[in-house]
C-alpha cells in the first residue's frame, strides 16, 4: 500500500508543478487565441511584441474612420452595429446615441490602460489575447465590416460632397463654360 501512495504522491507532483498547468507567477495560463495573436502582430507596427498608446491610438483612429460613413467625427447606431455596444460605451454616447472619435479615443485609452496589467504604458500579447481586458481593447481595435443595409442607414454629414451625378439646379452655373456658345 504504501507503494501505490508514494506512486501517486509523485504523479500529483509532476502534474502540479507542470509549467503548462500554472504559469510562472502562480496563475492560470490562458490559451491565446491564433486570431487575437495575429491582429497584435498586425498592430505592432515597431515589431518589439508590445503594443503602445501611438501604436493603439493609430490603429483605433484608422478602426473609427472606417465606420464613420458619414465622414462627420461621430458613429451612429448603424456605422456601431455589431461592433461597440452600449454597455461598452456607458457614459460615452451622446444623448443623440451618437459616439464622437474624441470619446471612442478615450475608451480605447482607458481600456489600454485596464488591459496593461503591468502598468509599463504597453501590452504584451498575453495581456492582449488572455484577459478580459485586453480582448475589449482587440474588439474595440477590429470593427466588422459593414453590411450594406448598415451603409445604407448612415446619413451623409452637412458637409458632404454632393453627388457626382446629379444635375445643377435651373440657376446653377454650366458645368463645363467652354462647350456654351457666346
Amino acid at each position: 500500500m504504501g507503494r501505490k501512495f508514494l506512486g501517486w504522491m509523485v504523479l500529483a507532483g509532476v502534474f502540479l508543478a507542470s509549467p503548462s498547468v500554472w504559469a510562472a507567477s502562480g496563475e492560470k495560463k490562458h490559451a491565446i487565441d491564433p486570431k487575437l495573436a495575429g491582429l497584435f502582430t498586425k498592430y505592432d507596427k515597431n515589431h518589439d511584441k508590445f503594443l503602445d498608446k501611438t501604436e493603439v491610438t493609430q490603429v483605433a483612429t484608422a478602426a473609427f474612420n472606417s465606420r464613420d460613413l458619414g465622414k462627420d467625427g461621430f458613429l451612429d447606431k448603424p456605422e456601431r452595429k455589431k461592433w461597440l455596444t452600449k454597455a461598452m460605451l456607458k457614459e460615452y454616447l451622446g444623448k443623440d446615441d451618437r459616439l464622437s472619435r474624441k470619446d471612442y479615443l478615450t475608451v480605447v485609452t482607458y481600456r489600454f490602460d485596464a488591459a496593461d496589467r503591468g502598468g509599463a504604458g504597453k501590452v504584451t500579447l498575453e495581456e492582449f489575447a488572455g484577459w478580459r481586458m485586453g480582448k475589449t481593447l482587440a474588439k474595440l481595435l477590429n470593427p466588422p465590416p459593414l453590411n450594406a443595409a448598415s451603409a445604407k442607414n448612415v446619413a451623409p454629414a452637412n458637409n458632404a460632397a454632393p453627388a457626382k451625378n446629379v444635375a445643377p439646379a435651373n440657376n446653377a452655373a454650366p458645368a463645363n463654360p467652354k462647350n456654351n456658345a457666346p
